[in-house]
């Protein structure tokens, strides 16, 4: 097999040719290195809503349950609070009723002890 001779023109069309791939191929590299980007970033977004909305979502729920838990908290000690009031002024009352009684019963221990004493004299 000789070496066939090219012409000046079938050189120059060799050339241009190698030169159309050269740059098909890297027009081609840079789409895919677009494309590559695009994904990545496309997939990071889906990442960052997928994890971040339930994130977001259980907070404002717990934070939620958490003033919830302080309200019913709070109802707590207001009604702990008021029961130890009420006992408070029934053991109030009581004492106050048993001194009544107490005095009464002094009173009418005295006036019988009158009474007594004004009969036998």
């Amino acid at each position: 097999m000789a070496k066939q001779k090219m012409t000046k023109k079938q050189r120059e069309a060799r050339a241009k040719a190698a030169e159309e791939r050269e740059r098909r191929q890297k027009e081609a590299q840079e789409r895919a290195t677009r494309t590559k980007r695009i994904f990545t970033i496309i997939v990071c977004v889906v990442l960052v809503l997928a994890l971040g909305l339930p994130t977001v979502g259980l907070a404002l729920c717990s934070s939620q349950q958490v003033e919830q838990a302080a309200v019913e908290a709070e109802q707590a000690v207001e009604q702990a609070e008021a029961e130890a009031l009420a006992e408070a002024e029934l053991a109030a009352a009581l004492d106050t009723s048993a001194a009544v009684n107490d005095n009464t019963k002094q009173a009418e221990g005295a006036a019988s002890t009158d009474a007594g004493k004004g009969n036998g004299a």
